[in-house]
């Protein structure tokens, strides 16, 4: 009886780490990074960099029997059910997150075949300016991307084990729609949430695909398996500054959007992270509000950051804000949870950014 009885907490605790559904790296990167990490001036993570997240909450269940209880405790003691309109939404969520997993899939591949016909003529034909204009137009109308940023890509923020091609980075923001990301946590939200992962990576391989037709050699990186932390770049492009449970603000939108880069070789548009100290009030306001730490069902947004470092230019330091652990039995069992984004106050939009920052400056 005591045999079965540990067999069964053994196929328990199999079927918790299984349930993770995410591996440290897709085998598309393995075999990406393999076959460009003797690449010459490629970018190599360094000893500072952080880890990606699924890996670190994989590796910590691998290596803590106790922890791995305590992730299935939590994840039985979700008990919320889902409604009707659930489980129809959540057919569409399916469809959108097969739909972001195959640009995921493809997204580094573009660059070992379209670059190749690149003419290797040099930058000095290319009207910065007028192309940045273009590029913002096209990526408005095609795609909806709503902000673009554009900075010099700080190695220290490479995730570890990863490397990119080149140095500079294109930051493309998409907004989540407000009414569905206000029915957090249940399906709307967590459809939202794919479905904006989903057009964005559509948007970041086919502007590449364009900017190639323009002569600019570059390598797509989709909103889904990142090879480098996507919050602290766009803090250094001066789109907006991390909130206290991690995620961006952005004046325009909150925390309601996704992110992607699109790095290319050489410098040829204007930097956008020539003032990045205008966002620094935000995280004296996060300390007093704090609403986002008090809505978590978790307990996962912690007070007290950790600090990975705090030399990375313009934008200072890495901090980690969030436990894993608490975080994704939530994250994974409402696709998406979404609860601290739809309570920021930052997301309500409508000109709220601008009122609070006029307050905290006073």
């Amino acid at each position: 009886m005591k045999k079965k009885s540990v067999e069964t907490k053994s196929r328990k605790i199999k079927r918790v780490i299984r349930n993770l559904r995410f591996t440290a790296k897709t085998p598309t990167d393995k075999k990406f990074l393999k076959e460009t990490i003797n690449k010459p001036g490629i970018l190599k993570a360094t000893e500072r960099s952080p880890m990606y997240g699924f890996e670190k909450i994989r590796n910590f269940l691998r290596d803590n029997f106790m922890s791995r209880l305590k992730w299935e405790t939590i994840d039985n003691h979700i008990t919320e059910k889902k409604t009707f309109k659930d489980r129809l939404v959540g057919i569409r969520t399916i469809k959108q997150s097969l739909g972001a997993g195959k640009g995921m899939a493809i997204s580094q591949y573009r660059e070992l075949s379209e670059n190749k016909e690149v003419p290797k003529e040099g930058y000095t034909h290319i009207d910065g300016e007028a192309l940045w204009k273009e590029l913002n137009i096209y990526a408005r109308k095609k795609w909806e991307v709503q902000k673009i940023g554009f900075t010099q890509i700080p190695q220290d923020i490479i995730l570890q084990g990863n490397h990119i091609l080149y140095k500079y980075a294109l930051v493309f923001i998409k907004e989540m729609r407000k009414p569905w990301i206000d029915d957090a946590p249940h399906a709307l939200a967590g459809y939202e949430t794919m479905r904006t992962y989903n057009q964005l990576g559509k948007a970041v391989l086919d502007i590449s695909s364009w900017l190639r037709k323009k002569g600019v050699r570059c390598q797509p990186n989709h909103p889904l398996g990142g090879l480098i932390s996507y919050v602290p770049l766009a803090g250094k492009a001066g789109l907006g500054w991390q909130g206290m449970n991690g995620l961006l603000i952005t004046p325009e939108f909150g925390q309601r959007q996704r992110i992607a880069p699109i790095y290319i070789e050489y410098p040829i548009f204007s930097f956008t992270d020539k003032n990045p100290e205008k966002f620094l009030w935000i995280e004296r306001y996060c300390e007093m509000c704090k609403r986002c730490l008090e809505e978590c069902p978790g307990d996962a947004i912690q007070e007290t950051k950790k600090i990975y470092n705090d030399q990375i230019e313009t934008i200072g330091r890495l901090a980690r804000c969030l436990d894993p652990i608490k975080c994704h039995p939530y994250f994974s069992r409402f696709l998406g949870c979404s609860i601290c984004v739809k309570v920021c106050p930052f997301s309500t939009g409508n000109g709220i950014f601008q009122i609070i920052e006029k307050k905290m400056k006073k």
